[in-house]
């Protein structure tokens, strides 16, 4: 918006900027003259008047010029105004729709934890009931365990529990077949979390791709800590997209797969002595429902490092010797949870954490985490129970 501009005669003053000389009357008011001194006062010339007229008319003209683009500049602003609101209800659409979406997909999140803890027992259930009822019809002879396989054992199912399955007595087969399915889930549950607990599983199952795995995971961190959620969550996916692909996934399940069918296979060995299948019979019926949960378990890794842009999730493993705590563990069903000072001998189901950044701040710290799925647990008593 521009003033318009008048052109005054450069030989004759403006009346409105005193450009003649002037003198006050008796009331206080002025006469003007062209130029020089007046001899005596005199009243403003006719000319003068018409001059007067024209500047006052020119200012009229401009004052409603003025009053005309304020009246357009409200207009305006009153349409942004309205287009803003448009945007602050659109905004609030999105935000519900984007909670809508994130509540969805965090059901699916525990429905494929849940899926990959039933598969994982009920299987584990059925044929550890079956191999020990058949085991203890046969006659006895002591096998030999690599040291090494039996040091791993028992780093990953407890000491506890590792004990009670060199102690377990296969005429008891109650008593057995749940020591032995317990070591089983401990042992595939550690794999799964394995998994789960890194940035690209692909990457992570070999020794080469570990340490590239660490590396991402460490940088994963700091650009959680430095940047806001979404930006965090388009970072991770993007990352994990590009890295899903260094790997084939086929050949990065079949790692895992072996990983624990070798633990769970020394765990047989321990109870079942010389009766546990030969490495080809009990891969034959370990090795295709390990790899139907293994693969679960990479979708599940998908669906958190590409669909959960405003959520973080990681396994949670506590680890053994802990108190358990019935708000953020879980017995297995036939167990009890209300054993006064009771501890956690190992994990039995896959739990996870979660965190989120909230707002547009940079908080340069990672966020708090909260329990998302409880993990099933076996503690010390329940394990007395079950041995005694």
């Amino acid at each position: 918006m521009h003033r318009p501009s008048h052109n005054f005669e450069q030989n004759e003053p403006n009346p409105m900027h005193g450009g003649g000389n002037k003198s006050k009357d008796r009331n206080g008011g002025s006469w003007w003259w062209p130029g020089g001194t007046p001899s005596e006062p005199r009243p403003p010339t006719l000319q003068e008047y018409q001059r007067l007229e024209e500047t006052v008319f020119r200012l009229r003209e401009d004052l409603k010029w003025y009053k005309t683009q304020n009246k357009e500049k409200d207009v305006e602003l009153e349409q942004k105004d309205i287009q803003l609101k448009e945007k602050d209800v659109e905004l609030e659409d999105l935000k519900k729709t984007l909670c809508m979406y994130d509540a969805c997909a965090e059901a699916d999140i525990i429905q494929k934890v849940d899926t990959i803890n039933t598969t994982t027992s009920k299987f584990l259930r059925d044929t550890a009931r079956s191999w020990v009822k058949s085991a203890s019809k046969v006659a006895e002879e002591l096998v030999v365990v690599p040291d090494d396989d039996l040091r791993h054992l028992k780093e990953v199912i407890g000491a506890k529990l590792f004990e009670a399955l060199l102690v377990a007595r296969l005429e008891r087969t109650t008593s057995a077949y749940n020591i032995l399915q317990f070591a089983w889930q401990a042992s595939i549950v550690a794999v799964v979390t394995k998994v789960l607990g890194s940035f690209s599983a692909g990457l992570a199952a070999s020794p080469e791709g570990s340490a590239i795995d660490k590396t991402l995971q460490v940088i994963s961190v700091e650009v959680m800590k430095q940047e806001v959620q979404p930006a965090y969550g388009r970072w991770r996916f993007l990352t994990y997209r590009h890295s899903r692909g260094i790997v084939p996934e086929e050949q990065a399940i079949e790692i895992y797969v072996n990983d624990a069918m070798k633990t769970c296979r020394t765990a047989g060995q321990v109870l079942l002595k010389n009766r546990c299948p030969a490495p080809e019979a009990f891969a034959t019926v370990f090795e295709p429902k390990l790899k139907d949960i293994i693969r679960h378990a990479f979708q599940l890794l998908t669906d958190i490092q590409e669909s959960m842009m405003t959520t973080n999730f990681e396994p949670y493993v506590p680890p053994s010797g802990i108190p358990f705590d019935p708000k953020n563990m879980d017995v297995n069903p036939q167990d009890k949870a209300d054993y006064a000072g009771d501890v956690v001998v190992c994990v039995t189901g896959v739990g996870l954490l979660y965190s989120r950044k909230n707002g547009r701040e940079r908080t340069n710290e990672v966020p708090m985490k909260d329990v998302f799925k409880k993990p099933k647990v076996l503690t010390e008593a329940n394990l007395g129970d079950i041995v005694a």
